[in-house]
């Protein structure tokens, strides 16, 4: 892939996932939820399918760069279940925590 062309899909990514992460922080999300609110923003892969498309049509984007919408929708699709996951991953509880209370530990 060409330089010009990875520039272009950060861009594609950060154009999205930013504002969404802005938006997040200002609506006092932690920093975690606001990210995973990003990453969920910028799977929209839909419109980045249809823009590529119709912008190929109109003979106003070349192929490679129509390639590079649909590496874009598909890469971002494909992070994003792993990424909210890591983002928004519940912290370790111990054993001790999960008993009711008043229970017995069980013996060995």
């Amino acid at each position: 892939m060409a330089p010009g062309l990875l520039l272009f899909f950060v861009l594609l990514v950060a154009a999205k996932w930013l504002p969404a992460y802005l938006a997040g922080r200002a609506t006092g999300l932690a920093g975690a939820e606001a990210h995973a609110v990003g990453v969920l923003v910028t799977c929209g892969g839909v419109l980045a399918l249809v823009v590529g498309l119709t912008g190929l049509e109109l003979g106003v984007l070349t192929s490679e760069l129509q390639v590079t919408f649909v590496l874009g929708a598909l890469v971002t699709l494909v992070l994003a279940g792993p990424l909210v996951d890591r983002l928004l991953a519940a912290p370790a509880v111990p054993a001790e925590a999960m008993r009711e209370p008043g229970s017995v530990a069980p013996q060995d």
